[in-house]
């Protein structure tokens, strides 16, 4: 796919991204925000109580119920399956840091899933997004972070 293909569709993903997360340094008041004590991990039930039909585009371009949480000050956005399993865990908050890596970081590695963005992985569990560069289309700045494992891709519905 042409560099102009894929910042399109990036660029897709990212306004929606935007829409659902408009994360900030501190919770808004207008959010619904569940605040855990611990940041849930990829594969645990999730049960938030509110009935709020929300959705989130995660990778292979599934959609998700998309419950937002605060940890330790810093706003999440949970993939959460029909089953209430975590499948999808991201963040765009600037306060958010993964082995020295933060928002707006330019980074240079790439991998791509069709039809949904640019990606690296930056440890064990995280990966950085980004848009790519019009010079470079393996250059750009850390748009979020987020974890998903690539092989339950099946196991979203």
């Amino acid at each position: 796919m042409k560099i102009i293909n894929k910042i399109i569709l990036f660029s897709i993903f990212l306004s929606i991204w935007s829409c659902i997360t408009q994360t900030t340094s501190s919770v808004s008041s207008n959010k619904h925000f569940t605040v855990v004590d611990n940041l849930p991990h990829l594969g645990e039930s999730f049960y938030e109580q509110k009935d709020e039909n929300r959705y989130i585009l995660i990778p292979y371009n599934h959609t998700v119920k998309h419950i937002e949480v605060v940890y330790d000050g810093i706003e999440y956005s949970l993939g959460v399956s029909n089953n209430q399993t975590i499948v999808f865990i991201g963040t765009s908050d600037k306060h958010f840091t993964v082995n020295g890596f933060k928002i707006g970081d330019k980074i240079n590695k790439f991998d791509t899933i069709r039809g949904w963005g640019s990606y690296t992985k930056i440890d064990d569990e995280w990966y950085a997004a980004w848009l790519p560069t019009k010079k470079n289309e393996e250059t750009g700045k850390i748009q979020f972070f987020f974890k998903y494992k690539f092989n339950m891709e099946d196991k979203t519905k």
